[in-house]
Parts: C-alpha cells; structure tokens; sequence
C-alpha cells in the first residue's frame, strides 16, 4: 500500500465523529472501546505510545486491573493516522542520520 493509498483512507476515517476526541465523555471502558469498534477506530496511549484495538485495550485494562479513570487519557484515533505519523517520524530521523553520517564523513574524508 503506498503513502497515497494510505492519505486517501486516513481522509476518510478521520472524518468519524469520535476520531482524536478525548475518552473523558465515556463512562465506562467497555462503553470507549465499543464505541471505537463501532466507527472502526483504535485506542492510542500518549502515556505509553501504543496502539490498540478496541478489544485488544479492553482486555488489557481488564487483565492489569488499571485505576478506573486511566482509559480517559486514550484517545480515539484512526490506526491510518498512526501510520502515517509514524512514517514521517522515521523519514525525519532518516535524514537528520544521513546528514550526521555525511559530516563524519566529510570530516574523516571518507567517501
């Protein structure tokens, strides 16, 4: 799938309602995580910076008896839009890696 295949389906889900709004206005995990089933969306930590699916994060929540409020600081979020974010965070360390390997290079005189 190219870049442009991936903009076109983050254009798309990205308009869902629910899409970067904050958990707080859910009462209940189970209530967030069927609620980003519903509309296709995945939970991201910013704590942790992870990714889950619905089902994956409820069971997660779940099985670590996390505090009953720590599901309000996921967001709702479309997995394209990870993706995407992550290839630009890694296109960006690419280049500040090729330019730090050319000036040891340049002041090794190395070619």
């Amino acid at each position: 799938m190219s870049a442009g295949d991936i903009r076109d389906k983050v254009k798309i889900i990205s308009l869902a309602p629910e899409a970067n709004k904050p958990s707080y206005r859910f009462e209940t995990c189970k209530q967030m995580c069927d609620s980003a089933a519903d509309q296709g969306l995945w939970l991201f930590d910013p704590v942790d910076k992870r990714w889950y699916t619905p089902m994956e994060y409820l069971k997660h929540y779940e099985f670590c008896r996390l505090p009953y409020d720590q599901f309000k600081r996921v967001q709702l979020a479309s997995p394209w839009k990870g993706i995407l974010v992550g290839r630009q965070r890694i296109k960006i360390l690419q280049e500040k890696l090729d330019a730090l390997m050319q000036k040891v290079f340049d002041a090794y005189d190395l070619k």
